[in-house]
């Protein structure tokens, strides 16, 4: 892959600049062991997988790397460069060993998990001190656990609405409808905390209003018009969800360091999507399968609806506790 796209990937360096495309070149390399970990018995799967997303993005961080010392150094720019390369060497080597350890206690699927991990997170930029901050915690652990449940409504809906009787095409309207909402919610819930009650409020409501309507409208939605109201709900609330987040960080941390705490918290949401539907659907097979109706589908609504409003929970003590500090600073 390197050889291939050399030239396009030199052009992406120039238009974007090597911070950029080595970040994309993470991504890449963190989603190919990722995917690859659902195929470990497709040749074909491993190939577009392992060979060609991995490549891509090894290839990204390669050429992002490569160039660097060149613009820095003069007089010793080939030493500089030879450093840079032989991280590359060191890395591979403690890779070997690391995946040899993985293999020898793990499962090859999740050794292909782990190493995807270990690459994803090495884009983030860490810090060790927020750890001591009681309101990163809760804001973290908070948005979080609000992750497990936030994708069980779109991903459920359609075999719900089909287990209890209705057609396919409303089914995908549901769906649809959902989508719609989530995008409406994102700029409505960004204009409503921007202009009346601020992003941790706005947060903390929809946390409650997702928890809320997946509780108490979702068990009862067992006809069309109660479904599209908890939809509507659901989906304006997960949509402003997602909105909000920057804005909540920079409000309590401040701009300067958005970008590490907004990273920080993002990696840790990809055990909430990799696992929260998941769950949802061995909840639902361990009770009965779609087959049973809307009941074989209450404990995943609880755990669901659980979740959200124990996020809430927190999110509404990280809001008390910046209101103290406020108040302290008046």
């Amino acid at each position: 892959m390197q050889a291939v796209l050399a030239i396009p990937i030199n052009r992406a360096v120039a238009a974007y600049g090597p911070r950029r495309t080595a970040l994309a070149g993470a991504v890449c390399a963190g989603l190919g062991p990722l995917l690859g970990s659902f195929c470990i018995n497709s040749v074909p799967g491993l190939l577009i997988t392992e060979g060609f997303l991995f490549g891509l993005g090894q290839a990204l961080c390669f050429f992002s790397a490569a160039m660097l010392p060149a613009t820095y150094f003069l007089r010793r720019r080939n030493l500089a460069t030879g450093i840079v390369f032989s991280g590359a060497g060191v890395g591979g080597a403690v890779l070997s060993i690391v995946t040899d350890q993985l293999l020898q206690r793990l499962t090859p699927d999740w050794t292909f998990r782990a190493i995807a991990l270990i690459v994803i997170l090495g884009v983030t930029v860490f810090d060790r001190d927020l750890f001591k901050d009681i309101k990163f915690c809760l804001l973290l652990v908070g948005t979080s656990l609000a992750l497990f449940p936030l994708f069980v409504p779109p991903f459920f809906i359609p075999l719900y609405a089909t287990s209890i009787g209705m057609s396919t095409s409303a089914a995908s309207l549901l769906v649809a409808g959902f989508n719609l909402a989530s995008g409406a919610g994102r700029i409505g819930f960004g204009l409503g905390a921007d202009a009346y009650l601020g992003s941790l409020n706005s947060l903390s409501l929809c946390l409650l209003l997702v928890g809320t309507s997946t509780l108490v409208i979702w068990p009862l939605a067992t006809t069309l018009p109660p479904l599209c109201v908890f939809v509507a709900i659901n989906g304006l609330c997960a949509g402003g969800m997602f909105s909000l987040i920057p804005g909540t960080i920079a409000s309590i941390f401040g701009s300067a360091r958005l970008g590490t705490v907004f990273s920080m918290t993002i990696s840790f949401w990809s055990f909430g999507y990799l696992l929260g539907s998941p769950i949802a659907g061995y909840l639902l097979e361990a009770f009965g399968g779609p087959g049973r109706g809307a009941e074989a589908y209450q404990p995943a609504i609880f755990y669901a609806g659980g979740l959200s409003l124990t996020a809430a929970v927190l999110i509404i003590v990280v809001r008390l506790l910046q209101s103290r500090v406020l108040f302290k600073k008046l």
